[in-house]
């Protein structure tokens, strides 16, 4: 059971009993409607309303295209093209994949854990992301930084912690089907450039095109807090400006610069 924290597992009642397979599926805002194995006459009717959603789209943008704007106004209209051309290739690619809700990728959960801090061990509650994430086949092993304080000798430390989970490894089948999802986003995007006004958006932004602009893979899963190597560092606490009046020192202003060493214990030891 998980202790899940945060606004999306409260608003989703979410107890932190169910299974990976029973987020996705409380997550899923549309499901696709190609993925089982239906009879060929509903199938074909299915993809005529994706033909459909895609028609009124590339109409959309053909208006779009038509018309003069003022340079203040262009970058709105470039901002409706590129939705419009996503909406395009998406209406045809959810077919066949179910789409998620991102609300998934922002729940949180609280682990307790024992960390190393100024050579001794101390229990402390972290609060870490449910799933953690890597983009697929690269690297094995991906990190979530926090800042947390515990307690120390001299009061609270506030530290910096580095969370790691080891990458899941991959099945062939899991492979089979990355690959699978690469063809089938490549065909749609294939067809979509040579569709009338779709395929000038696409190829206007064709070059400018970010990792988001394209198909990417992300694995995500939920690390058992027993495999997770944290370690912590404590921030570095630095300058600090003194107004001397007569014989007497006042503490003025601190501030932060990164490689200074801590300093705020010595304050509160030597504070009159």
């Amino acid at each position: 059971m998980y202790a899940l924290v945060g606004e999306v597992a409260e608003k989703k009642e979410l107890e932190g009993t169910e299974s990976l397979a029973e987020l996705a599926k409380k997550f899923t805002v549309e499901t696709a409607v190609l993925k089982e194995n239906i009879l060929p006459g509903i199938r074909s009717d299915i993809k005529k309303k994706v033909k459909e959603q895609q028609k009124k789209l590339q109409k959309t943008v053909e208006l779009l295209l038509q018309e003069t704007y003022l340079q203040s106004e262009q970058n709105n209209v470039d901002d409706a093209l590129k939705a419009a051309a996503t909406e395009y290739i998406c209406a045809e690619f959810g077919a066949k994949y179910d789409q998620i809700s991102p609300e998934l990728f922002q729940i949180e959960r609280t682990i307790e854990k024992i960390v190393g801090v100024e050579d001794k061990q101390r229990k402390t509650e972290l609060t870490i992301p449910l799933l953690f994430s890597a983009w697929f086949g690269d690297g094995d092993k991906c990190s979530y930084n926090e800042k947390i304080k515990v307690k120390g000798d001299y009061g609270q430390i506030e530290c910096n912690v580095t969370i790691s989970s080891k990458v899941p490894p991959l099945t062939k089948e899991v492979r089979e089907k990355a690959r699978q999802a690469r063809v089938d986003f490549f065909e749609i995007y294939a067809k979509a450039l040579k569709a009338p006004g779709i395929g000038h958006v696409l190829m206007k932004d064709l070059q400018r095109f970010d990792s988001k602009g394209k198909l990417q893979l992300r694995m995500y899963w939920v690390p058992d807090p027993a495999e997770l190597e944290i370690k912590a560092e404590v921030v570095d606490k630095d300058p600090f400006l003194i107004a001397e009046v007569y014989d007497k020192k006042f503490l003025v202003a601190k501030w932060d610069v990164e490689g200074e060493l801590p300093y705020e214990h010595y304050l509160r030891e030597f504070k009159l």
